[in-house]
């Protein structure tokens, strides 16, 4: 039996905002999405608050999770076997300790010369950057807390959220640090003279270390597989033990093949629009063929994550359920536990 399981990262926003009476999903032309779900059954999944998190989730134990940081560091081949604790990395503007714009965008050059200076060079931490992220790196062994994420800091004294303990003195006097002396940094000259906001204060956050997980490919005896069309979860599919893959042709015929599709927030509503409707050509049209006469299972899940640092109050996911035959589990119209639920629609 073929099984797909496809993630709308961000497709949850389409079925949140209306124009003109209708919601902005059903303005997409998806002819193929709508032969597939028409016997589907429609329902909640609870997901979770960070991206990331939420995913993992529907593979692995919760308590198994290594933290966002660790996640996006296995994109670089760039940190030395000595780094033992990863943060992602960022800059906010504040004035006088409260901070006033949360995530100025910033080039990658503009990242590497300001996380230069901040890190000594990187004596106090390495560092790497990629389309506007970045992840540092750290060779002391932390235990295990929370940052808030840069979105949810808006008004508050950064201060306030500053790890506590002596262990985390090294990290709490950098940042604090970074706070007082950013301000003259050239790039931030720079900026300040063409109107730009600063980034006058350095934050960390997504904890993360190293672990090892379970490929979840073996606890449901199956191969399993993952395509990204377009999407923000690169490192996790491995992570969890999928085989990345180029095309829907690429599984295996018992398989599970997981694919990806996220919006980009910085497109316009218009764009989220035809990027579906290609991705309904293109993807759902060929897994519709592929599917054709044969038993098949499929679920889609969409989310409401607006990018990777998204931090939602609402856990809850909206999916859609579709089987050919009658499934030896219940699709409960609020599903709480993912995990259990995903192990049981891909065995």
């Amino acid at each position: 039996m073929k099984s797909f399981i496809v993630t709308l990262n961000g497709y949850g926003q389409l079925l949140k905002e209306n124009f003109r009476g209708k919601r902005l999903f059903d303005y997409a032309g998806k002819a193929n999405f709508a032969g597939i779900t028409e016997k589907g059954r429609w329902g909640y999944i609870r997901l979770g608050q960070t991206l990331e998190k939420a995913y993992f989730s529907l593979f692995q134990k919760e308590g198994d999770f290594p933290g966002e940081a660790f996640i996006r560091s296995l994109n670089y081949n760039v940190f030395t076997g000595e780094v033992k604790t990863f943060f992602l990395a960022g800059f906010m503007t504040h004035a006088e300790g409260l901070v006033v714009e949360t995530e100025p965008a910033f080039s990658d050059k503009e990242l590497c010369g300001l996380l230069d200076f901040a890190s000594g060079e990187r004596s106090r931490f390495e560092f790497a950057v990629d389309k506007g992220e970045a992840v540092a790196g750290f060779k002391k062994d932390l235990p295990l807390a929370g940052l808030p994420f840069p979105c949810s800091m808006g008004g508050r004294d950064f201060s306030e959220y500053l790890c506590r303990g002596k262990e985390f003195t090294l990290i709490s006097d950098m940042i604090e640090k970074t706070s007082s002396t950013l301000a003259e940094h050239p790039i931030n000259r720079v900026r300040a003279d063409l109107s730009e906001p600063v980034g006058n204060l350095l934050w960390l956050w997504g904890m993360g270390k190293s672990k090892e997980v379970p490929s979840f490919g073996e606890r449901i005896g199956r191969e399993t597989f993952y395509l990204g069309v377009s999407g923000n979860l690169r490192g996790l599919p491995e992570l969890c033990g999928f085989k990345v893959i180029g095309d829907v042709s690429g599984g295996g015929e018992d398989s599970l093949l997981w694919v990806n599709n996220s919006l980009d927030f910085n497109e316009s509503r218009s764009i989220w629009l035809k990027r579906f409707e290609a991705f309904d050509r293109d993807i759902l049209g060929a897994i519709r063929q592929r599917c054709a006469g044969e038993e098949y299972r499929i679920i889609f899940i969409f989310d409401a994550f607006t990018g990777k640092n998204a931090f939602l109050n609402n856990e809850w996911g909206v999916y859609c359920a579709v089987t050919e035959e009658a499934p030896p589990f219940r699709l409960k119209k609020r599903i709480r536990q993912g995990r259990g639920f995903i192990e049981e629609f891909s065995k």
